[in-house]
């Protein structure tokens, strides 16, 4: 239920924004900015919890599966995610 804002030089920004940070750090969202210095802030996330993946995302917006984030419902239907 964790969201984090990572913060990097504007030098190390390139490097550090290519990862996939939510699924790297196991969160519901991740940000990477830039800033003078790095730096990490984590807080609680806004939004509701998916009850498979337990990340907090936008839900219900496939009314057959009204519980579940698009990562979830594509992953029980079958369709391909976009990231």
């Amino acid at each position: 239920q964790a969201q984090i804002a990572l913060s990097f030089t504007p030098e190390q920004k390139p490097l550090f924004s290519r990862f996939d940070w939510a699924e790297l750090l196991i969160v519901s969202t991740a940000t990477v900015q830039s800033t003078g210095a790095a730096d990490a802030a984590v807080s609680l996330a806004d939004g509701h919890k998916c009850p498979r993946c337990w990340q907090v995302k936008t839900v219900g917006k496939n009314p057959a599966h009204p519980e579940l984030c698009d990562r979830c419902t594509d992953a029980v239907t079958g369709a391909p995610h976009a990231a």
